[in-house]
Protein backbone atom coordinates (compact mmCIF):
# COMPACT_ATOMS: atom_id res chain seq x y z
CA UNK A 1 0.00 0.00 0.00
CA UNK A 2 1.59 3.06 -1.08
CA UNK A 3 1.67 6.31 1.36
CA UNK A 4 1.59 9.93 0.27
CA UNK A 5 5.03 10.41 0.08
CA UNK A 6 5.24 7.70 -2.39
CA UNK A 7 4.35 9.91 -5.33
CA UNK A 8 6.74 12.54 -3.71
CA UNK A 9 9.49 9.49 -3.46
CA UNK A 10 9.40 8.49 -7.06
CA UNK A 11 9.32 11.60 -8.65
CA UNK A 12 12.46 12.32 -6.25
CA UNK A 13 14.01 8.96 -7.63
CA UNK A 14 13.23 9.22 -11.30
CA UNK A 15 14.87 12.43 -11.74
CA UNK A 16 18.43 11.18 -10.17
CA UNK A 17 17.94 8.69 -12.13
CA UNK A 18 17.53 10.30 -15.51
CA UNK A 19 20.57 13.09 -14.59
CA UNK A 20 22.97 9.70 -13.13
CA UNK A 21 22.44 7.99 -16.58
CA UNK A 22 22.72 10.54 -18.81
CA UNK A 23 25.33 12.48 -17.56
CA UNK A 24 27.61 9.50 -15.89
CA UNK A 25 26.73 6.37 -17.42
CA UNK A 26 25.75 6.87 -21.18
CA UNK A 27 28.63 8.33 -22.06
CA UNK A 28 30.35 5.41 -21.19
CA UNK A 29 28.19 2.93 -23.53
CA UNK A 30 29.77 4.79 -26.22
CA UNK A 31 33.37 5.01 -25.38
CA UNK A 32 34.14 3.49 -28.76
CA UNK A 33 32.03 5.65 -31.33
CA UNK A 34 34.00 8.33 -32.93
CA UNK A 35 36.71 10.99 -31.09
CA UNK A 36 38.16 10.00 -27.71
CA UNK A 37 36.25 9.31 -25.04
CA UNK A 38 36.66 11.90 -22.18
CA UNK A 39 34.40 12.07 -19.12
CA UNK A 40 34.71 13.85 -15.66
CA UNK A 41 35.04 11.95 -12.52
CA UNK A 42 33.02 13.20 -9.35
CA UNK A 43 35.91 15.08 -8.33
CA UNK A 44 36.33 16.70 -12.12
CA UNK A 45 39.49 14.30 -13.13
CA UNK A 46 39.38 13.90 -16.36
CA UNK A 47 39.13 10.20 -17.15
CA UNK A 48 40.22 9.23 -21.72
CA UNK A 49 40.38 6.53 -23.30
CA UNK A 50 40.68 6.00 -27.00
CA UNK A 51 40.43 2.69 -29.05
CA UNK A 52 39.57 0.52 -26.78
CA UNK A 53 36.13 -1.38 -25.50
CA UNK A 54 34.62 -1.55 -22.21
CA UNK A 55 36.40 -3.88 -20.48
CA UNK A 56 39.78 -4.61 -18.66
CA UNK A 57 40.92 -1.25 -17.39
CA UNK A 58 38.16 0.87 -18.40
CA UNK A 59 35.83 -1.56 -16.50
CA UNK A 60 38.01 -1.80 -13.09
CA UNK A 61 37.81 2.12 -13.19
CA UNK A 62 33.99 2.76 -13.78
CA UNK A 63 33.09 -0.01 -11.43
CA UNK A 64 36.50 0.87 -9.23
CA UNK A 65 35.32 3.91 -7.62
CA UNK A 66 33.85 5.98 -10.78
CA UNK A 67 30.10 6.06 -10.31
CA UNK A 68 30.11 5.19 -6.50
CA UNK A 69 30.82 8.76 -5.37
CA UNK A 70 28.00 9.99 -7.98
CA UNK A 71 25.84 7.30 -6.22
CA UNK A 72 26.58 8.08 -2.65
CA UNK A 73 26.03 11.84 -3.36
CA UNK A 74 22.69 11.06 -4.69
CA UNK A 75 21.90 9.44 -1.67
CA UNK A 76 23.37 12.00 0.93
CA UNK A 77 21.45 14.77 -0.70
CA UNK A 78 18.23 13.49 -1.09
CA UNK A 79 18.54 11.70 2.53
CA UNK A 80 19.11 14.76 3.87
CA UNK A 81 16.51 17.05 1.89
CA UNK A 82 14.21 14.17 2.39
CA UNK A 83 14.38 14.80 6.23
CA UNK A 84 12.32 18.04 6.03
CA UNK A 85 9.57 16.13 4.46
CA UNK A 86 9.36 13.57 7.06
CA UNK A 87 9.67 16.05 9.69
CA UNK A 88 6.68 17.98 9.42
CA UNK A 89 3.20 17.33 10.62
CA UNK A 90 0.85 15.81 8.16
CA UNK A 91 -1.02 18.29 7.54
CA UNK A 92 1.59 20.47 6.13
CA UNK A 93 2.91 17.62 4.58
CA UNK A 94 -0.09 17.43 2.33
CA UNK A 95 0.42 21.05 0.94
CA UNK A 96 3.87 19.76 -0.37
CA UNK A 97 2.31 16.55 -2.53
CA UNK A 98 -0.28 19.10 -4.01
CA UNK A 99 -3.32 18.11 -1.72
Amino acid sequence: MATALYPLIEKLVEDEWVKLERDQITPWAFMTAGPPFRVKDFYWREISYQGIEFEGSPCEVFWGRYIEPFLEDIVQRREFKGTGYFSKPASRLGSKLGS
